[in-house]
């Protein structure tokens, strides 16, 4: 039974090395987001309820789209 972790210990752990490996190095990546974050506040506004003034529904499309 410890030989069994043990094995799957070290397949777990070298296929976590070859991901990380494979998200660093690879070329076609460049200026790209792979690993997204997760934003953990809550927006003051919510971008998606339109606003009784059109111009200020369109500026928060603005400043929302950024994100």
């Amino acid at each position: 039974m410890k030989t069994v972790v043990t094995t799957v210990s070290v397949i777990v752990a070298l296929l976590a090395g070859g991901l990380v490996y494979w998200f660093v190095f690879r070329k076609d990546l460049n200026d790209k987001i792979v690993i997204p974050y997760i934003a953990h506040q809550k927006p003051n506004i919510d971008p998606h309820v339109p606003h009784a003034v059109p111009l200020t529904d369109k500026l928060n499309e603005v400043v929302f789209d950024g994100l």
